[in-house]
């Protein structure tokens, strides 16, 4: 289940673990139906059934508690808040994540401390909040690069440019948008690179580099129709065509 999830084969995953829910179930094993649920969680938000997604990441959450299985609770937390914030409802997403952001920093969690940290300052950007939304893509940059891994620091940083290219710092935008480019192009991160490409243009256009501006511009429209097309090829239901818009509409770090 976990490769086909991987693969974005998710009717093919969805049917192993339910499979294996009414095992754990039978079973008796709390850690395994606990485990099950959350990847059934997952998968029925990847395949946009929001409402189905809820239940399981519910039911898993109180088994997680009282396991004591803190780094399983705050997983279980910062999905709740994923499916709230990709059906717009900002607020409710806010608690969960905060919450899951806590638990990381009690337990010493580095990388899940920065995907909460950037997934909060989503939401202050959103809310106009542009000191804090600074504040923690600054954290969430700052754990990123403990980590070791350049990859997770393509999101805050580019987080962070597209906040300062709404304050019109221009050149501190272009620093920190043009190293998260860098880094997508590395990783092929298509969805990515022509989201960011999108607010690098401003800052281009700002130091009158126009010509590299219109490039980028067109650059960025032919990667989002790579991106969508690869995405279409493979989706395997008309709920991959509600993944495709709802990941479109804005990038937040899941745990899994």
């Amino acid at each position: 289940g976990i490769v086909q999830m991987q693969q974005g084969r998710y009717p093919e995953a969805l049917g192993h673990f339910e499979s294996g829910l009414h095992s754990m179930r039978e079973l008796r094993s709390r850690r395994g139906i606990m485990t099950a649920l959350s990847n059934i969680g997952i998968i029925r938000n990847r395949l946009g059934d929001a409402r189905g997604a809820l239940r399981y990441y519910e039911e898993a959450l109180p088994i997680a508690i009282d396991l004591g299985d803190r780094q399983q609770q705050a997983i279980v937390l910062n999905n709740i808040g994923i499916v709230h914030f990709m059906a717009g409802f900002l607020d409710k997403a806010w608690a969960p994540w905060r919450e899951s952001h806590e638990i990381r920093i009690a337990i010493g969690d580095i990388a899940g401390i920065a995907s909460c940290a950037n997934n909060l300052a989503i939401i202050c950007r959103r809310r106009g909040e542009y000191a804090k939304a600074l504040e923690l893509y600054a954290e969430a940059e700052g754990y990123a690069r403990r980590t070791g891994g350049r990859d997770a620091l393509a999101d805050p940083l580019a987080g962070k440019g597209s906040v300062l290219v709404d304050l019109e710092r221009f050149d501190e935008a272009l620093a920190a948008l043009e190293e998260s480019v860098a880094i997508l192009r590395q990783s092929k991160n298509l969805s990515g690179l022509a989201s960011v490409l999108i607010s690098l243009g401003p800052c281009l256009l700002a130091r009158g580099r126009v010509a590299e501006a219109r490039r980028t511009k067109s650059s960025s429209a032919s990667l989002a129709e790579s991106w969508l097309s690869g995405i279409a090829r493979s989706a395997a239901s008309r709920s991959g065509a509600r993944l495709v818009a709802r990941t479109w509409r804005s990038r937040v770090v899941a745990s899994r």
